[in-house]
């Protein structure tokens, strides 16, 4: 029986340029551009609203504590009930820009076949709902960090997991980062607008060639389509 799980990776092929323009961002901050696999824990781009102007950022993706549920994906039917994310669902919304996921295959928990990669038709940028938290830390060092914002994976992606993250379209994504809507209602009915539906998926790698390959292999010359 073949099984497959969520990497809980992605990647980001896109300069600070293209960025800039698709989501009218008024200052970049931190960015690294052309990465091909993006890991919990690691350093994350993101798109907030601070001080007035849209920022790209980098955060941490993953919240405090990281082992708790909703650390690095949050379930976007329980966020909106959580009492402990209900300041950065009111005040601290950003979005995380990729242009693919990934989902492992697998015939047994010790035998894995091949990797998977999920993206849109065109392979352009998306925009994935998240909430950021930034503190100072007694160190007084900033510490900055994020959660991915999930929902009810499509069809052909439900075999291999139950969630995947929420895809937005650019003007959700506006409305997302907009400091002045703050009804739970209302940004409930901003994710239910996603470009989920639109996703393909296609094999990218085998198991063997992935520990050989580097990480410019997973992003381009897909084994067989889907």
């Amino acid at each position: 029986m073949v099984e497959a799980i969520m990497c809980e990776r992605f990647s980001l092929k896109a300069d600070a340029r293209d960025l800039t323009e698709r989501y009218q961002i008024d200052r970049v901050l931190v960015y690294a551009a052309n990465r091909h696999e993006i890991g919990p824990m690691q350093e994350i781009a993101a798109v907030i609203v601070r001080e007035g102007e849209r920022q790209l950022d980098q955060f941490r993706w993953g919240l405090l504590p990281f082992w708790a549920k909703g650390s690095q994906l949050a379930d976007q039917s329980i966020i909106f009930g959580s009492r402990g994310l209900d300041r950065l669902v009111r005040k601290q919304r950003c979005v995380i820009p990729s242009d693919a996921l990934y989902v492992w295959e697998r015939r047994s928990r010790r035998r894995m076949t091949g990797l998977m990669r999920i993206a849109l038709p065109e392979r352009e940028v998306f925009a994935m709902p998240g909430l950021y938290e930034e503190w100072r830390s007694a160190s007084g060092e900033m510490v900055r960090c994020c959660t991915i914002i999930t929902t009810v994976s499509i069809p052909d992606v439900l075999p291999y997991r139950e969630q995947m993250p929420v895809l937005l379209p650019s003007h959700s994504a506006d409305a997302w980062l907009d400091p002045s809507l703050t009804d739970k209602q209302e940004l409930t009915y901003v994710l239910e607008k996603n470009e989920n539906k639109r996703l393909r998926m296609y094999a990218v790698r085998s198991f063997e060639d992935y520990a050989e390959e580097d990480g410019e292999e997973l992003t381009s010359n897909p084994v067989a389509a889907w």
